[in-house]
């Protein structure tokens, strides 16, 4: 008997062969949904509570470069991570999430200034790419299928006219695992 867990699959993996072959049997097994167990809740992980494998460049977690409260088109956000442009931050996984999300945008501790790009790439594929943003873009919205992936990699770019006030927010930006609901 195992816990009641959810999925969409079930895999089977013998460890050993019989008599030294490649071949195992199985018997009686049963996978049955319990009807009676509570629907598992939605799981989320923010990627400010995690620690990256690998960074290059400035980042700060749950503030903005400039070590403020994160603050995007006038709204104040307790989680997040705060980059300068130049910024990568390489966070492994372990394949068993099914979305990242949140928004990105420029910090407002840089008025209309800056200029940057915002990339994230899936298991070294570009999934997305924001328009160029300065310090009166609007934040853009984050939402990316990451079911499998074994990496992400965030990516802010300098937009070509230098890094002064390139402050730019990964707001509220965390992995989701979806329930039973």
């Amino acid at each position: 008997k195992f816990p009641v867990i959810w999925g969409e699959y079930v895999k089977f993996k013998a460890i050993n062969g019989y008599n030294n072959t490649q071949y195992a049997t199985a018997a009686e097994l049963g996978v049955t949904r319990d009807l009676n167990a509570a629907p598992l809740a939605e799981k989320i992980l923010y990627l400010s509570d995690m620690e990256p494998a690998s960074t290059k460049g400035e980042y700060k977690k749950d503030k903005s470069i400039g070590g403020e409260i994160i603050t995007v088109n006038g709204t104040k956000y307790a989680k997040g991570i705060g980059v300068k442009s130049g910024s990568e931050l390489i966070y492994k996984l372990n394949d068993t999430w099914d979305r990242l999300a949140g928004h990105v945008g420029m910090d407002d501790e840089v008025g209309d200034g800056g200029s940057v790009m915002f990339r994230v790439y899936v298991d070294g594929k570009l999934l997305f790419e924001s328009p160029n943003q300065t310090g009166v873009s609007i934040k853009q919205l984050l939402d990316i299928n990451v079911k499998g992936a074994k990496e992400i990699r965030l990516v802010l770019l300098d937009s070509g006219d230098g890094d002064k006030d390139d402050h730019g927010d990964w707001v509220d930006v965390k992995l989701i695992l979806k329930g039973s609901k």
